[in-house]
């Protein structure tokens, strides 16, 4: 593997959970109604890294940043890990980061997966 490449990625996970975590705090301070734009954000991170567990790792960074200022604290890991593990689950059985290497977007595959993954995200916090 090239160590610029993989230097890349590293530096690009870090400042995307930065922005997710920014994003996630709007969300708190909108009471919800901004999490478009924090859906939007997590599906623009994933489709720039392109790779196998990029939702999951930056959505656990995010994750942690979060629960240091959450009231429920660590309880919030599982919101933002659920959503990744499920955007990354979904887009590797559909190959949707090999398609996205190759500039093709299948909106058809993606929307699906990106509802899903707030549903599974709203079952966690429901219960």
């Amino acid at each position: 593997m090239n160590p610029h490449r993989s230097t890349l990625e590293l530096s690009l996970i870090a400042i995307s959970s930065t922005l997710l975590f920014l994003a996630a705090f709007i969300v708190k301070i909108t009471a919800g109604y901004g999490a478009i734009i924090y859906a939007i954000t997590l599906l623009t991170i994933v489709l720039i890294i392109r790779r196998p567990y990029a939702a999951t790792i930056t959505s656990m960074i995010a994750a942690l940043l979060y629960s240091l200022i959450s009231t429920l604290s660590f309880l919030m890991l599982g919101t933002f890990i659920i959503r990744g593990v499920v955007i990354d689950f979904l887009f590797t059985i559909f190959k949707i980061y090999r398609d996205a290497s190759n500039h093709k977007f299948r909106l058809y595959v993606i929307i699906p997966a990106m509802i899903l993954s707030g549903f599974a995200s709203g079952l966690y916090q429901y219960f």
